[in-house]
């Protein structure tokens, strides 16, 4: 195991080293930064694609309300025809 640790630190560069663990420290920072942009978008298009989902569901609930009220008044006008 002494060895290892010998042999290790001989071949290890540490300016090297330190030079790509900071460029993939800087690669990540970019990268969750446009992470944190696109959830952001996508909680906006969410919250419009809601609003435009409930908007809708009252309409079609709107819709179904006329439809009920129509088929009333055709049931009346039909019984008192007879």
């Amino acid at each position: 195991m002494n060895i290892f640790k010998l042999f290790g630190s001989i071949f290890v560069d540490s300016d090297e080293a330190n030079k790509s663990i900071s460029k993939t420290d800087k690669k990540a920072e970019g990268l969750g930064t446009t992470f944190l942009k696109g959830a952001g978008k996508v909680a906006k298009f969410g919250a419009i694609l809601g609003t435009a989902a409930i908007g809708a569901g009252a309409a079609v609930l709107a819709l179904a309300k006329k439809v009920g009220n129509n088929a009333d008044r055709l049931l009346d006008m039909a019984s008192a025809q007879v």
